[in-house]
């Protein structure tokens, strides 16, 4: 099953919500639509999920891990800022490899296993905005982009996520 997603992307494999992510991100929402007018875009042309948020046994480690992202797939990509925001952090992390964070209003998005970066620190960033080119670094079986988001510290499924904004998005036009 695919979902539309706002600039003609698409959102693969069904995830199932969970009410209190969604509460939270429809709490966020309004924060972030008076700060930037809910500018949006997808990280990608396409959304494949390869690796849903949640439980798992690790491809790599085989034991069982909470995945605290969502993998979709990739070659050679450039990938996309999802809000506008500032570079908090850009560097290598023996798991997540080339990672990119930024900060959007009390959100961290992180996109991880990033072949190569094309921002820096401090950069401010739009949606939309090219960020880097996916690859197969870290702790990885095969190239894709990790997306990870949390709010306050705390990862919340970014599927959930994505689905929110898209719907306030919506009903905003």
């Amino acid at each position: 099953m695919f979902y539309k997603f706002p600039n003609s992307c698409y959102i693969g494999r069904s995830i199932t919500h969970a009410l209190p992510v969604y509460l939270i991100c429809l709490l966020l929402i309004p924060k972030i639509h008076s700060a930037q007018q809910l500018d949006i875009s997808s990280p990608l042309p396409e959304l494949k999920v390869t690796s849903p948020f949640g439980k798992r046994i690790h491809p790599i480690l085989e034991i069982p891990k909470f995945h605290y992202g969502v993998d979709f797939k990739c070659q050679s990509d450039t990938i996309k800022s999802i809000l506008n925001g500032e570079v908090i952090f850009t560097g290598h992390h023996r798991y997540l490899g080339n990672y990119i964070t930024i900060k959007s209003g009390e959100l961290e998005i992180i996109y991880a296993h990033l072949n190569s970066l094309l921002i820096q620190i401090n950069d401010q960033v739009w949606a939309g905005d090219n960020i880097g080119i996916s690859g197969n670094t870290g702790l990885s079986t095969a190239e894709h982009l990790h997306l990870s988001i949390k709010v306050k510290g705390r990862y919340i499924d970014p599927i959930t996520f994505l689905k929110a904004i898209q719907t306030q998005h919506f009903n905003t036009l």
